[in-house]
């Protein structure tokens, strides 16, 4: 993994060096430097606890796009599971892609890190309609992290939206039991499998197989950036059919597992 320190991030206007893989969030707290701007115009934070930005640096929202969000083939009236929400740039990205806001898009979005969902507010759009689908989305979240709740309902538009505040590996499951929602597509973004392995088991992508509609209904797809000999063959154990997916910001590809 590859990082970038703070002087270098913030003066340099050319550094590719901080990869998806090492620009992701981690679970219960964070300490934040600031806003680091990407080159595709969007904002990343860097979290200087572990010297690291959240995305990378080649572009934020071309990440949560290209890498996940397309590859997954999200359309509207789509099922979608954002697996650690982080920014919410993925949840926007598919309601972007599958029609804004008449897409009618039902997503569940899992989040541990409640210091970061209060960071969401400090994040700006160029784009207008990017920017009011992204206030739209994260008013409700800031306003429900101020009362506390750890669970709860929104729409945006059309698009019904569900927030999930904790552990993944404790509220996957928990709503598998007590739901029979399944997902078209699942957008699997934790921090890397280095420095958060408990996320990228056998276990995990099982329960993430789960959690997809079955072959009978479709089946389903889940993205990742990570392209780790072991993350593969865990999700292959789990079930999952694994291919390439699109190389974005760096040589190595991401990863489409497909439950078929």
């Amino acid at each position: 993994m590859v990082k970038e320190s703070a002087d270098e991030l913030l003066n340099s206007d050319t550094s590719e060096t901080a990869t998806s893989e090492s620009a992701k969030k981690f679970p219960h707290t964070t300490t934040h430097l600031g806003r680091v701007e990407t080159k595709d115009g969007t904002t990343t934070l860097f979290n200087a606890q572990f010297n690291q930005t959240y995305h990378s640096t080649t572009g934020a929202y071309e990440e949560a796009m290209e890498k996940y969000v397309r590859p997954a083939k999200i359309k509207k009236g789509d099922t979608v599971l954002d697996y650690c929400f982080g920014l919410g740039y993925n949840t926007l990205a598919a309601i972007e892609l599958a029609g804004g806001m008449e897409a009618g898009l039902s997503i569940v979005a899992l989040e541990n890190d409640s210091k970061m969902l209060f960071m969401l507010g400090t994040i700006k759009f160029a784009n207008s309609k990017q920017q009011e689908i992204y206030r739209l989305l994260i008013q409700p979240i800031l306003g429900a992290m101020s009362q506390d709740k750890t669970d709860f309902h929104f729409s945006v538009g059309t698009n019904k939206v569900r927030v999930i505040v904790g552990d993944a590996r404790e509220k996957l499951p928990l709503f598998l039991r007590t739901s029979t929602r399944r997902f078209d597509a699942i957008l699997f973004d934790p921090f890397s499998p280095k420095e958060c392995p408990q996320l990228w088991t056998e276990v995990v992508f099982a329960e993430c197989f789960a959690a997809l509609k079955s072959v009978s209904d479709g089946g389903g797809v889940l993205t990742t950036y990570s392209c780790a000999g072991n993350v593969r063959r865990a999700m292959t154990t789990a079930g999952f059919v694994v291919s390439d997916g699109p190389s974005v910001g760096r040589r190595a590809p991401s990863t489409i597992a497909r439950k078929i």
